[in-house]
């Protein structure tokens, strides 16, 4: 059956605002931004965005020893020689955006490649869903930092950071344009396609895949994890390496006594 309509002086498509018509201006939706100071615990320490849940999977802990925090009075002690597989799942971050900050305060305690930061499955080539923000403090492996992004593999320029101490290891994306930092310090640039923002099939992981099929396991103590919804400037990243997140942010979180 099919009905046809015959229509005279008359508009399938029409709209009259009046005089009294107010445009309202929405206010966007912040962008993503978690920070895990630490000091509170498991808490993500910036919740304009909404507070992301932190999920532990394995041995995954608080420590408060002095030398294992970078800045303020607590850190996350990553991978234990008895576990395989630890890593702390960060709620809600599937989705990056066109533009993002990665960045950790990181002390590796072995001198060979990690993950950093991971939405990789372990499970064949790297898809173009997935996201890998790895290291190698040795520099013999790959360049010192490397972003595996929209099935594209960018690297940092030669750099070392393998004497035991705490190094502050960032990338920012921007559109496609990649920028690699350490210790605030500009440590190379990449480029790989802009237009779609990054989405991803699972969330972003600390320390590790999100399956075990190759030893991939960071094993050091980590502090001042940043997710940002936006590419921090060169000024910015020097100010966050030298004073901390926390500072930079102006967050001063309850401190809280070590926990599992």
């Amino acid at each position: 059956m099919r009905l046809c309509f015959v229509l005279d002086n008359a508009s399938l498509y029409a709209f009259m605002a009046g005089e009294r018509l107010k445009i309202r201006d929405e206010e966007p939706e912040p962008p993503l931004a978690v920070l895990l100071t630490c000091e509170a615990g498991w808490k993500d320490a910036l919740g304009a965005d909404g507070e992301q849940k932190f999920f532990r999977h394995g041995d995954m802990r608080l420590t408060h020893e002095e030398d294992g925090v970078a800045f303020g009075k607590a850190a996350v002690r990553v991978g234990s020689p008895y576990a395989p597989l630890q890593t702390l799942e960060i709620d809600n971050t599937r989705n990056l955006g066109t533009q993002f900050t990665l960045a950790i305060m990181a002390r590796t305690n072995e001198k060979q490649h990690a993950r950093l930061m991971s939405s990789y499955d372990d499970l064949g080539a790297i898809k173009t869903t997935e996201l890998v923000f790895d290291c190698d403090p040795t520099g013999k492996c790959l360049n010192g930092l490397r972003l595996i992004c929209k099935g594209i593999e960018t690297v940092s320029k030669p750099i070392q950071f393998d004497d035991g101490k705490y190094h502050h290891l960032a990338v920012t994306y921007h559109e496609g344009e990649i920028a690699f930092y350490l210790d605030g310090k500009p440590a190379g640039t990449g480029l790989i396609p802009g237009g779609e923002p990054v989405v991803m099939e699972r969330n972003l992981r600390l320390g590790e895949d999100s399956q075990h099929a190759n030893e991939q396991q960071f094993r050091g103590d980590m502090d001042d994890v940043l997710i940002l919804g936006r590419a921090l400037s060169p000024g910015q990243m020097k100010a966050i390496a030298t004073r901390g997140a926390e500072a930079f942010f102006k967050v001063n979180p309850k401190i809280v006594k070590p926990a599992r």
